[in-house]
C-alpha cells in the first residue's frame, strides 16, 4: 500500500492585453497507520488504527500587466491536511473522529519592480478561512484531553515587502498586520490557562 499519494497539475492561459489566468488542483491521499506495541490488536484502550484522508484542492489565479514594471493580481486557493498521528485517538482520552482541515484563501494586490529589476516591491491582502480546524481540548471528566475538529477560523489581514538588490547582496524588508479570529462559538475549559 502507498501511504501518502499526490498528484498535481496546472495550466496557465494568455488572454492578451496583459491578462493571465493560472489553474491548478493538487489530489492528494494520505495514510496514517498508527501501531501500538503495548496493545497491538485493534481495541478498547489500543492506538492501533489505520485512517485514510483523500481530497482534491483546486486554485485560480489572475495577473494584469497593463504596461511598464508593476501588474495586479488576485487567486482563490483551496488548501487542506490530513490529522496527523499526534491527533488522531490516543490514549490521553477517546478521541471524536477527525476530518481534513480545509482552508480556503483569496488574496489580491500589486507589485512591481524598477531600476532594471534591482528592486521590486508587492503589497496585497489576503484572508484565509479554516474549516475544521482541530483543536486540543481539555476535559474536565478525565483531567487530561483530545483533539476534535473546530467549526471556522480566520486569518486576515494587509502585507508588504521590499527587496533590494545591491551587487551581489539582497535585503528585504517585509511587513504583515494579521487579524486571527475564532468564527465559531465554543465554550471550552480555560481554568488551567
Amino acid at each position: 500500500t502507498v501511504p501518502n499519494f499526490g498528484l498535481y497539475a496546472a495550466d496557465s492561459l494568455r488572454l492578451g492585453y496583459g491578462v493571465h489566468l493560472s489553474f491548478s488542483g493538487r489530489y492528494n491521499r494520505n495514510t496514517v497507520d498508527n501501531r501500538d506495541r503495548i496493545s497491538p490488536d485493534a481495541g478498547r484502550g489500543s492506538l492501533t488504527g489505520k485512517h485514510q484522508f483523500e481530497r482534491f484542492n483546486p486554485s485560480v489565479g489572475a495577473t494584469w500587466s497593463p504596461h511598464g514594471p508593476w501588474s495586479v493580481y488576485a487567486s482563490l486557493t483551496q488548501g487542506s491536511r490530513a490529522p496527523t498521528s499526534i491527533e488522531l485517538p490516543n490514549s490521553l482520552a477517546s478521541d471524536p473522529p477527525l476530518k481534513h482541515v480545509v482552508t480556503t484563501t483569496w488574496e489580491a494586490g500589486l507589485r512591481g519592480a524598477g531600476e532594471g529589476h534591482r528592486y521590486s516591491w508587492t503589497i496585497g491582502a489576503f484572508r484565509a478561512e479554516n474549516r475544521d480546524d482541530i483543536l486540543f481540548v481539555s476535559s474536565q471528566q478525565t483531567g487530561s484531553g483530545y483533539f476534535k475538529n473546530f467549526g471556522r477560523t480566520r486569518r486576515q489581514g494587509v502585507q508588504a515587502n521590499l527587496d533590494y538588490i545591491w551587487h551581489r547582496v539582497t535585503s528585504g524588508l517585509n511587513y504583515t498586520f494579521l487579524d486571527a479570529t475564532y468564527q465559531t462559538n465554543e465554550t471550552v475549559d480555560g481554568a488551567g490557562n
